[in-house]
Formats: structure tokens, C-alpha cells, sequence
């Protein structure tokens, strides 16, 4: 609940509703037994990968964040 202090109303120590919402969220995706990761649809660059991926794939995060996803999932031509 805000505060008045000194004719303004203060927020200050409230918890954006959302905040909560990332923690939870970020705990889940690092401690995930599943292999996760998060991609940009159109550019297809990693951005974010778990513990479980890097180890299931065998490459650092340093790596494969900002790399394309076709390193991981080759495009289709190039299966002939």
C-alpha cells in the first residue's frame, strides 16, 4: 500500500507485480531438467539456454547465446 510522505505518495519497498512473476520464471528455466532455450523467431539468434542444454548439446553459453539457431537445428537444405 503506498505511503504519503511529505506530500507525495511513496512506493518505495512495494514489489512491481510483475518482479515476482520473473524470478519465478527465471528459477524454473535454469533449474529445468528439460533442455531449454529462448530464440528470436525472425532473427532465429539464441538468447538465453539452460544448464541442462549446454550440458545435453555440449556447448558453453558463451557460445550459443547470439549464435543462429540452425547450429543447433541445421536448415533442411542442408540435408542432402
Amino acid at each position: 500500500m503506498p505511503n504519503w510522505n511529505h506530500g507525495q505518495w511513496s512506493v518505495s519497498g512495494r514489489r512491481r507485480p510483475w518482479e515476482k512473476s520473473d524470478e519465478k520464471f527465471l528459477t524454473i528455466f535454469r533449474e529445468s531438467l528439460n533442455a531449454l532455450m529462448i530464440a528470436d523467431c525472425n532473427s532465429q539468434e539464441i538468447f538465453r539456454v539452460n544448464q541442462t542444454a549446454q550440458h545435453i548439446l555440449g556447448y558453453e553459453c558463451e557460445f550459443l547465446v547470439g549464435s543462429h539457431f540452425s547450429i543447433i537445428f541445421p536448415l533442411r537444405a542442408n540435408y542432402q
